[in-house]
């Protein structure tokens, strides 16, 4: 059981920074503004803080 919720565990991180690249990604190729991207890191600040403490 104890494994089992350790895959989950790593793959909800693994999960998030896969997401998390490819928005930053993204982000650079659109060469959006300074207020979208203060915007982003807000909303993966707050992805973060869940994804630590879920």
């Amino acid at each position: 059981m104890k494994n089992r919720k350790s895959w989950f565990r790593m793959w909800k991180i693994l999960s998030f920074a896969f997401s998390m690249f490819l928005q930053v990604y993204w982000y650079r190729i659109r060469k959006k503004s300074d207020v979208e991207w203060n915007a982003l890191w807000e909303k993966l600040g707050g992805q973060f803080r869940q994804t630590l403490f879920s």
